[in-house]
């Protein structure tokens, strides 16, 4: 899936972007991860707090769909920093960041990133019960025809394509009540919620 930008966008703001959509495909309407009775334990929960009676005021979302953003909101934030840091890394490793440097072609396979994100229920200002989700967040990066090049000493890493192949898993889910240690609910088998390819091109990163 290829994604076009205006170039005026910030070039981080285009990876964001990314991650952001491809999330939204792994819980928006995603039957099978709905159906867990866990994730439908943190809807009930979602259907009665003050929080989505005022988002949803006005609008069609539903309590599916809160969740899904909540999700989405909170992997963001885990992954976001870590992608463009190794992004950077993989970049100066290959090119030393020399002015002039120029590769082709090259792909890399960044380590498996660990995401969790916690729901908690609360009554009367009182933690009662949290639900745990776990997953693994797999990465492939492929960069075509990247240049360094220096002005005025500001550096400039100019793209032509850069591609990101990512695939999600729930691998664990986690419930602790008031009172009992948390433990850990099994899943038959890891829950692939979503694989998808996607390829921004001309990107410059500062």
């Amino acid at each position: 899936m290829a994604i076009s930008y205006s170039h005026r966008l910030d070039p981080y703001e285009r990876i964001n972007d990314t991650f952001k959509q491809f999330f939204r495909q792994a819980f928006e309407d995603n039957k099978q991860f709905l159906k867990l009775d866990s994730v439908a334990d943190v809807c009930n929960w979602y259907q009665k707090t003050n929080e989505f009676t005022q988002a949803a005021r006005g609008g069609k979302r539903s309590v599916a769909e809160y969740v899904a953003n909540k999700i989405t909101e909170k992997l963001l934030k885990d992954v976001d920093t870590y992608y463009l840091k190794n992004l950077l890394n993989l970049i100066g490793y290959k090119t030393k960041f020399k002015d002039g440097a120029v590769e082709i072609d090259f792909q890399t396979e960044l380590a498996s990133v660990r995401l969790y994100t916690k729901f908690i229920n609360e009554v009367n200002q009182d933690d009662i019960c949290s639900i745990t989700l776990k997953f693994s967040l797999n990465m492939i990066t492929f960069i075509s025809n990247l240049c360094i090049k220096y002005t005025q000493n500001i550096r400039a890493i100019e793209i032509e394509r850069l591609g990101i192949d990512l695939g999600l898993v729930l691998d664990k889910l986690a419930i602790w009540y008031k009172g009992a240690m948390e433990r850990e609910l099994s899943l038959d088998v890891p829950i692939n919620l979503a694989h998808k390819k996607y390829e921004i091109k001309d990107i410059i990163l500062l």
